[in-house]
C-alpha cells in the first residue's frame, strides 16, 4: 500500500511539471519486490507526463478523413511530393520536397496560421536548394523528410540545440545494387516574418556545405535479398540521435517482409564511435576561387566593362572530390593578390575584357577550400514486419453503413462473359478518364464491370462478394485477423497498394505512422523508440486517388506519399494528434483530424 502511494504521488508531482529524474530516482530507490514493475512503471510516468506536459500526446480516438487543406501557391514547383515534415521553429510551416529526378529542393509551405481566415495558407514561404552538396547529382532520389535536432547536441550548454531537416537519399528503384545511399542533414532556417507576424515573401537559400551532416549509409551485410534495398520511408528520434529507415517492398505476393534498420547513436562524437560499426570517414573537397575588381576599367568607347555581378565579385566553384579521410590532404585557404590574368592559368577575370580594361584593373583573388566530412554510417536490421494489409470498407459521415469499394450492390445484374475493352486503351483508364457514362462506352457496351454496371458471379471464396449487412468480426480476433476479414480482395491483389511509402514518428516515440499507397497506418512502440517492440494498432485512414475517402472518387488506392504529425500548433489541440499527408501531383496538403481532445492544453491547463 506505501508503495502504491508513493506511485500515485509521484505521477501527479511529474503531471505538474516534475522532473523525469526524479521519476528515476524513486524506482532506484523502491523495494525489491517492485523492481520487477519498475521499468513499465518508469515508461507508464514518463508518458503520462510529457503528454499532459506538452499536450501533445497522439490520438485516442478515431481520425477525420483526410480533407485538402491548401493548394501550393505558386503553382508548379512542387509537383511530384514525396516527403512532408512539420517545423518545430517556424509556426505554421510544413517542410515537402518533390520525388525522382527533379531539382534538389526542400520547400517550406505555410500550412496554418493564427487566423484561420489568412488567404496566404498554401503559400512557398521558403525554398531550400542542396544542389551544390556533395553527392547531389541527377541520380540523387529524396524519399522521405523529418525534423529533428541536429546531430551531436548532446554536449550543447551555451545555447538552445539547432533543429535540422533530415532528408532520406535512399531511393533505389532503378539503381539496385549501384546506387550510393545518404541522409543529408541540413540547419533549418529561421523565417523572417512581419511586424504583423506574417512570413516575408519566399527565402530563396543555398544551403551552405558549413550547415550539413551528411552520412552515407551501409546496410547490414546478408538482411536484404538485393545489394541495396529499396527504401522511401524514413524517421528520426526528435533529440536527433538517432533515425530509422523501412522499406518498401512488395515482395511474397505483397507480404514483403519489410525491414526495419536503425542507425548508430549521434547524440554526440563520442556515441558514434561508440556505437558505429565502421571506423573511418569520407572528406568531400572542393576548391573556391573568388575574384573581386578592386578598379572598375573603362573601355576606350566608355563604356563599363562586363562581369558577374555589381560589386565585381567572379567566384568559381570546382567539382567535390571525396575520398577515404585519411587520404584527403587538404591545403589551408590562400589569399593572392593579382593582376587580372595572374593566376595558376593566366587567365583569371572575365576572358571578354580588352587589353585597354585590363591596364585600368586590378583584382583580389581568394583560393579556398571547402570540406565536407562524410560520416560512413552502418545501419543494423532490427526489425521485420509484414506489409500493412488495407481494411477496404470506410464508413459514410452520415450513416452507420459501412462500404467496400470492392463490393458490387445485389441490385446489378451479374457480368456476363468477359468484359469488353475498347480497342487502345484498358477499361481502367477509361475509367479513370471519366469516360464510363458515355454514349459510345454504353452504346458497345464497353468496360461494363470495371464501370460497375454489373457485378462478377462469386467463383473463389478469396474473391467473395460481401454485402452491407455484414458484421464486424468478432472483438477477441487479432486486429491482423479482423483487417483481413473485412477485405473482399486478396493479399495478392494488394501487393502493389501495400509499399510503405512513408512514415513519423510521434514525439513520445510510442506511436509511428506507416502511409502505403492503400492507407495510412498506425503502431505502437512500448518502450518508446524501440523499433523491435513494433505493434500494429489500427488503420487510421484510407485513401483515394485524391488523397480523400469520398465514395465518388473510384480510382482507390493510389498516390500516398508522405506522412507527418502535426505539430504546426495551429490549432494547439491538434498538436500532436493530427495527421498532414501528401500524394503525387496533387499539389496541396491533406489533413487528417483527430476527434478527440487532450485533458490539458499546451500550458498544462485542465480542459473542460
Amino acid at each position: 500500500r506505501l508503495l502504491l502511494a508513493c506511485v500515485v504521488s509521484l505521477l501527479l508531482f511529474a503531471a505538474s511539471g516534475g522532473l523525469a529524474v526524479s521519476v528515476d530516482r524513486f524506482l532506484a530507490s523502491a523495494n525489491t519486490d517492485a523492481e520487477a514493475h519498475g521499468a513499465a512503471v518508469r515508461e507508464e510516468l514518463l508518458l503520462t507526463a510529457g503528454r499532459d506536459r506538452h499536450g501533445d500526446g497522439w490520438c485516442e480516438s478515431s481520425y477525420a478523413a483526410p480533407n485538402k487543406e491548401v493548394r501550393f501557391n505558386p503553382r508548379g514547383l512542387v509537383n511530384e511530393e514525396s516527403g512532408i515534415a512539420t517545423s518545430r521553429m517556424n509556426d505554421g510551416v510544413v517542410w515537402v520536397h518533390n520525388d525522382n529526378f527533379s531539382p534538389k529542393h526542400v520547400y517550406g509551405i505555410l500550412a496554418r496560421s493564427e487566423n484561420a481566415e489568412e488567404y496566404h495558407h498554401g503559400s512557398i514561404v521558403a525554398v531550400l536548394d542542396l544542389e551544390q552538396l556533395p553527392h547531389i547529382g541527377h541520380n540523387s532520389d529524396f524519399e522521405d523528410i523529418s525534423v529533428a535536432r541536429c546531430p551531436f547536441q548532446a554536449n550543447v550548454t551555451d545555447a538552445a540545440p539547432e533543429w535540422c531537416l533530415w532528408i532520406a537519399d535512399t531511393g533505389a528503384n532503378f539503381f539496385e545494387g549501384t546506387k550510393e545511399i545518404f541522409m543529408y542533414v541540413v540547419k533549418e532556417p529561421q523565417l523572417q516574418r512581419s511586424y504583423k507576424g506574417s512570413y516575408m515573401g519566399m527565402l530563396e537559400q543555398v544551403v551552405s556545405p558549413d550547415d550539413l551532416t551528411l552520412m552515407k549509409i551501409k546496410y547490414d551485410p546478408g538482411s536484404y535479398y538485393k545489394e541495396v534495398p529499396n527504401v522511401e520511408a524514413m524517421t528520426t528520434r526528435q533529440d536527433g540521435s538517432k533515425f530509422w529507415l523501412i522499406e518498401k517492398t512488395f515482395s511474397k505476393g505483397g507480404d514483403g517482409p519489410a525491414g526495419i534498420w536503425e542507425s548508430p547513436d549521434f547524440s554526440s562524437q563520442d556515441s558514434l564511435a561508440a556505437t558505429n560499426v565502421i571506423r573511418y570517414n569520407d572528406v568531400c573537397v572542393r576548391s573556391v576561387v573568388s575574384t573581386r575588381l578592386q578598379e572598375r576599367g573603362q573601355q576606350e568607347e566608355g563604356e563599363e566593362f562586363a562581369r558577374e555581378s555589381d560589386d565585381g565579385l567572379v567566384v568559381s566553384k570546382g567539382k567535390w572530390k571525396c575520398r577515404p579521410e585519411t587520404a584527403v590532404d587538404v591545403h589551408p585557404a590562400l589569399t593572392i593578390r593579382s593582376v587580372i590574368g595572374d593566376d595558376d592559368n593566366g587567365n583569371i577575370g572575365d576572358g571578354n575584357i580588352d587589353d585597354g580594361a585590363k591596364a585600368n584593373a586590378t583584382t583580389a583573388t581568394t583560393k579556398t577550400v571547402e570540406q565536407v566530412t562524410v560520416y560512413n554510417v552502418f545501419l543494423a536490421k532490427v526489425n521485420e514486419i509484414e506489409n500493412p494489409y488495407p481494411d477496404c470498407t470506410r464508413e459514410d459521415s452520415g450513416e452507420d453503413e459501412h462500404f467496400s469499394i470492392y463490393e458490387y450492390p445485389a441490385s446489378l445484374p451479374v457480368c456476363q462473359g468477359e468484359e469488353k475493352e475498347p480497342e487502345g486503351h484498358s477499361c481502367r483508364k477509361q475509367r479513370n478518364w471519366g469516360k464510363c457514362d458515355e454514349d459510345w462506352m454504353l452504346e458497345k457496351g464497353f468496360c461494363d464491370l470495371t464501370c460497375r454496371r454489373c457485378r462478377p458471379a462469386p467463383r473463389e471464396e478469396k474473391l467473395e462478394v460481401r454485402s452491407n449487412e455484414t458484421g464486424p468480426s468478432a472483438p477477441e480476433e487479432a486486429a491482423w485477423v479482423r483487417l483481413e476479414a473485412s477485405c473482399n480482395g486478396t493479399k495478392s491483389d494488394h501487393r502493389n497498394v501495400r509499399n510503405i511509402a512513408a512514415a513519423d514518428l510521434h514525439e513520445s516515440g510510442a506511436r509511428l505512422l506507416l502511409a502505403t499507397y492503400g492507407g495510412i497506418f498506425e503502431y505502437s512502440l512500448s518502450p518508446p523508440f524501440d523499433f523491435s517492440s513494433l505493434t500494429f494498432e489500427r488503420q487510421v485512414s484510407t485513401t483515394n486517388r485524391d488523397g480523400s475517402e469520398s465514395h465518388e472518387s473510384r480510382d482507390y488506392w493510389k498516390g500516398q506519399e508522405g506522412v507527418a504529425y502535426d505539430y504546426t500548433g495551429y490549432p494547439a489541440l491538434q498538436r500532436g494528434r493530427g495527421i498532414w499527408s501528401v500524394s503525387e501531383h496533387h499539389q496541396g496538403l491533406y489533413f487528417l483530424g483527430c476527434k478527440d481532445r487532450p485533458s490539458r492544453d499546451a500550458n498544462n491547463n485542465p480542459l473542460e
